[in-house]
């Protein structure tokens, strides 16, 4: 094997023939996985040398300091125990269902042994569908937070009792739906939407908003605001959000039968964003290449942590 082993990025799989024609074996995942990690050629985390090679571990192994790194360490995948093959098949189910799948419905594709697996891998995916350098909105955006349940507050512990913020890209050409963002701001409502705000929208676009008057504090940053009132359309002054907000509650309460802990609501909403704005996709395994291409850029969190988590409604990093 020579001395220096460069991964191409390879091309993804049109349909599902393909998906299971390429990947039959642990080999052909780990080649895969490696050109994701690594699109630019390896490159050793302890001392920089760009030269390495696999060894029998199908760990990579760095030809100066004799670093090995694992394939899954570091990824949506660190301290798994299953074979790679699974998870590409998890993947692969998971972006190619149109609604996506609730654990029950993965532990059945898959054959796992138990729903806390299925449940567990679902939450590490769903850290995966965040791009951490994706673009921020642009252009005309409207911006609006709504309540899960409806014009009120719902009962109960459930996501029914979220409070969300919610913005999204107006196509210039038809009015139609582009590109969304949404938050769970329930803890601290005033503090997140402009935190939201400030993070998933660039600075000179133009907000639609309705008359809260928080979002004068923007106009120093650059926002250009239009404040709309009930008087412009009093059914729904802000129509795009009012149907996204409906297309979660039916998200929710049909793929997931309403059963999502408000604690781990955000996750479920960043599934839903990453499905939307790929809606239009030409081919679905794009979607696949993608979340493995995020999923090696993201350590996964072990169930320990989804299990005790109760950072209900916590703010994603720069948002404050």
């Amino acid at each position: 094997m020579p001395a220096k082993e460069l991964f191409p990025l390879p091309d993804f799989p049109r349909d599902l023939p393909e998906f299971e024609r390429r990947f039959g074996d642990e080999a052909a995942c780990a080649v895969y996985l490696r050109a994701q990690r690594w699109p630019q050629g390896f490159r050793c985390p302890a001392c920089g040398h760009d030269r390495g090679w696999t060894n029998h571990r199908q760990a990579v192994e760095c030809g100066s300091c004799g670093h090995q790194v694992s394939l899954t360490a570091g990824t949506v995948m660190h301290g798994t125990r299953q074979p790679l093959q699974l998870w590409f098949r998890a993947m692969w189910w998971v972006c190619t269902q149109k609604t996506g799948l609730s654990a029950a419905g993965l532990k059945r594709i898959l054959g796992l042994g138990s729903m806390q697996t299925a449940w567990t891998w679902l939450q590490k995916l769903r850290q995966a569908m965040v791009r951490l350098e994706r673009e921020p909105l642009q252009g005309r955006v409207e911006v609006d937070e709504a309540w899960l349940a409806g014009d009120r507050p719902g009962k109960g512990e459930g996501w029914r009792t979220a409070r969300v913020a919610v913005a999204v890209e107006v196509d210039p050409g038809d009015g139609e739906m582009g590109r969304i963002r949404l938050l769970d701001i329930t803890r601290a409502p005033d503090r997140l939407m402009l935190g939201f705000v400030r993070q998933e929208i660039f600075p000179r676009a133009l907000i639609q908003t309705d008359s809260w008057p928080g979002f004068d504090h923007l106009a120093p940053e650059g926002y250009r605001r239009v404040r709309l009132t009930d008087t412009d359309d009093p059914a729904h002054p802000l129509p795009l959000v009012r149907r996204i907000v409906t297309l979660v509650r039916r998200w929710l309460l049909g793929t997931h039968q309403g059963r999502v802990a408000r604690r781990h609501l955000q996750g479920y909403l960043d599934e839903f964003v990453f499905r939307f704005n790929r809606r239009k996709s030409p081919q679905i395994g794009l979607l696949f290449q993608r979340l493995i291409s995020q999923g090696a850029m993201v350590q996964g969190r072990p169930y320990r942590f989804w299990a005790k988590h109760e950072g209900s409604g916590k703010a994603r990093p720069g948002i404050r």
